[in-house]
């Protein structure tokens, strides 16, 4: 878990590390800000993959033109940066971050597609003066955003953006008990003023404009389960042991438990996962 934000319009470095401290529980190894011409981008990092100082965010690509902050992991990154490798690539880090970024400068957000994993991202483009947002394709990772006076913002918790917001309503319609699942069913949030950028969509802020797509739907990527029980049980064990490996990269320790709850650790750290 890390932590993301990011301002494009008139900028503020003391109140861009305002915000990012607001949620630097989410990454306490470290953090960092990173400024351009009308943008800032700010990282709280939680050191999984390539814990070295080379691969902190934000990081930027070898062209100086593009740099990404990110929360999350892709799992087949080892795949993706094969794949990228083979086309000319080369990388500085072993991190995924780095993977993600050039796989977006190579593909574009059709990159989205080839990912495994849990993400919240976000890459300024500094020659076009535009940020690309991108959330996994059920929302595990939370990204925010906010717009006021032709600045927008975003962070990976609402409270990040309090430092920057003037006024805070309460959203009562989403305590609707006829509302029940309209929560995470739309952009809206508990206050009105902030808004979610939505499970399997992405974005791109320009000029004072979000555009919004959607990216991935699970109704259109339904896969074939086959007939034979035998078969369904062969399918789920694959599919089951292959989830387990994939998550199992890491450049810290790893454990898991189960209890009245489950949890994994990383490194000294455990997190406590509630099985409903």
């Amino acid at each position: 878990m890390c932590g993301i934000y990011g301002c494009i319009g008139k900028t503020d470095i003391d109140k861009t590390k305002e915000c990012i401290l607001k949620i630097r529980h989410r990454g306490p190894d470290a953090w960092e800000v990173k400024e351009f011409a009308g943008a800032q981008l700010a990282h709280t990092r939680l050191a999984i993959i390539d814990v070295s100082d080379i691969a902190m965010q934000p990081m930027t690509d070898a062209s100086n033109r593009f740099t990404i902050v990110y929360n999350g992991e892709v799992y087949n990154y080892i795949e993706i940066r094969k794949e990228l490798e083979s086309i000319g690539y080369q990388f500085r880090t072993s991190s995924d971050t780095e993977v993600v970024l050039n796989a977006f400068i190579e593909w574009g957000s059709s990159f989205q597609e080839k990912c495994n994993g849990m993400w919240a991202l976000a890459i300024w483009d500094d020659l076009k003066k535009e940020l690309f947002l991108s959330r996994d394709r059920f929302g595990i990772k939370p990204l925010y955003y906010y717009m006021e006076d032709d600045n927008f913002y975003f962070a990976s918790e609402m409270k990040a953006l309090f430092p920057v917001m003037k006024s805070r309503r309460i959203n009562y319609s989403i305590f609707d008990r006829r509302n029940y699942f309209g929560y995470e069913a739309t952009e809206d949030g508990v206050l009105r003023e902030i808004k979610k950028i939505q499970a399997g969509h992405c974005a791109v802020y320009k000029y004072g404009n979000i555009y919004i797509e959607r990216w991935w739907s699970t109704l259109e990527n339904l896969i074939t389960v086959p007939v034979k029980y035998d078969e369904q049980v062969e399918m789920l064990q694959e599919l089951f042991e292959n989830a387990c490996a994939i998550r199992m990269r890491s450049d810290v320790p790893i454990g898991t438990a189960l209890s009245g709850g489950g949890g994994f650790q990383r490194g000294s750290r455990f997190y406590e996962v509630h099985i409903r």
